[in-house]
């Protein structure tokens, strides 16, 4: 599925793109500031989710809804309780934050809250 993204975050961020569901060694980089219309793999990534309730990507250029996108873009310093466990594990993974063995979501929010306040 074609999506325009804009990278608000601080660095560079690697999307996979492609057809869904299918091995793929094609991935793209949008540099900080960089807006870029791809054929995202998978919008629903529990990643893709992180970044955007983060506030470090947004689906249309600068941030704006387009009206290919139906996705609602979060604010920065989203509400961490509406991640899944999934979402925040992603979330802790991207910002290379270790999590032991099967945490359960009062660690997760736990780990995930420390992030964002350093991030802050």
């Amino acid at each position: 599925m074609k999506k325009t993204i804009t990278n608000l975050a601080r660095g560079p961020r690697l999307f996979n793109v492609g057809e869904k569901g299918k091995a793929t060694a094609n991935q793209i980089t949008i540099m900080p500031g960089e807006t870029a219309e791809i054929n995202l793999q998978d919008h629903e990534h529990p990643v893709v989710k992180a970044m955007l309730a983060a506030g470090e990507i947004a689906f249309g250029k600068d941030g704006e809804k387009s009206a290919q996108d139906e996705e609602r873009v979060e604010p920065k310093g989203a509400n961490l309780d509406a991640m899944s466990e999934d979402e925040l594990k992603a979330y802790l993974k991207e910002y290379g934050a270790s999590v032991q063995g099967n945490p359960n979501r009062e660690t997760l929010m736990k780990r995930a809250r420390e992030v964002a306040a350093a991030r802050a």
